[in-house]
């Protein structure tokens, strides 16, 4: 009897021991994830928004089935200083996940700098038809812009201290109506950063950005984000809107017809009253001297 009680006794210690383990081993994951995620929040909190810094914002973009993009600037294999660039120049370069890796295709990208408040353009240009060929075992119909947005490293606070307004998206030098909703990326802010998407057909999907837009076809040659953004310590003087070329006044078209007809139209019917007067007088001297004739 003895025997059984010890055997339970040390059963009980053992089970005992091993919950602990248990126990000791879970805590010390949930120190870890802690630890990982207070860096986290410490990294964000170093990185945060500089009213008098500068910073830059590029049109970006996603594909599908083609998978033709342009990449987060903040990316860290295929953005400003991505490991995958394999040579690319992200600043400039449209990029393609081909046979061979990630390789340049049609298209020239500009980027802003965003020093100070004002109105900037990031645009994409020169894509001759890219996105719109399709490549080998593909249709068209499947190649859809699933995401076009204006990615910039501004740091994660910035959306709560800076403004996008007057955002405007034009492909193909066609305006794209956008919604009042803006959707800032929930993983981009995660990562640290502050990136406005005007397209993501993800987010719709999941009722996340619910209003999302799409593209009905794929750009041909031009993609360009134009927006207004404060909250700067300064005004950028180079950043204003671009000066439309103004439409002749209806007055002046008008007034131009007036002149041209007084000048040429004018100077004809003058003539013409003349020659008819001239006409008349000589009509009239003819009659005067056959009428002298007979009474002589």
């Amino acid at each position: 009897m003895r025997k059984s009680l010890k055997k339970v006794a040390a059963s009980v210690l053992a089970a005992t021991l091993a919950l602990t383990v248990v126990a000791s081993m879970g805590s010390t994951a949930d120190a870890a994830k802690k630890s990982k995620k207070a860096k986290k929040a410490a990294e964000k909190t170093a990185a945060a928004f500089d009213p008098a810094g500068s910073y830059k914002a590029f049109v970006g973009f996603q594909q599908t089935e083609s998978w033709r993009f342009h990449d987060e600037c903040t990316s860290e294999t295929l953005g400003l200083t991505g490991t995958d660039l394999n040579g690319l120049n992200y600043e400039t370069d449209v990029m393609w996940s081909g046979d061979n890796g990630t390789e340049k295709i049609d298209g020239t990208v500009e980027g802003v700098e965003l020093k100070g408040n004002g109105t900037y353009t990031a645009k994409i240009t020169g894509l001759n038809g890219v996105l719109a060929n399709a490549p080998e075992g593909v249709s068209a119909d499947q190649m859809k812009i699933s995401m076009l947005y204006l990615s910039t490293n501004l740091p994660a606070d910035a959306k709560d201290k800076v403004q996008f307004t007057d955002v405007s998206l034009k492909v193909d030098g066609n305006e794209v109506t956008l919604p009042e909703t803006q959707f800032f990326k929930p993983e981009t802010l995660d990562a640290g950063y502050t990136s406005l998407y005007l397209i993501d057909t993800y987010a719709k999907g999941q009722g996340e950005y619910a209003d999302s837009p799409e593209l009905a076809m794929a750009p041909n040659d031009s993609i360009e984000i134009t927006f207004t953004i404060s909250g700067f310590a300064n005004d950028n003087p180079d950043a204003v809107p671009a000066t439309p070329t103004p439409a002749p006044k209806q007055d002046d078209a008008s007034s131009a017809a007036s002149e041209d007809d007084d000048s040429e139209g004018g100077s004809s019917v003058n003539a013409g009253v003349i020659a008819g007067i001239v006409g008349a007088v000589v009509v009239v001297a003819g009659i005067v001297v056959v009428v002298t004739r007979k009474k002589k």
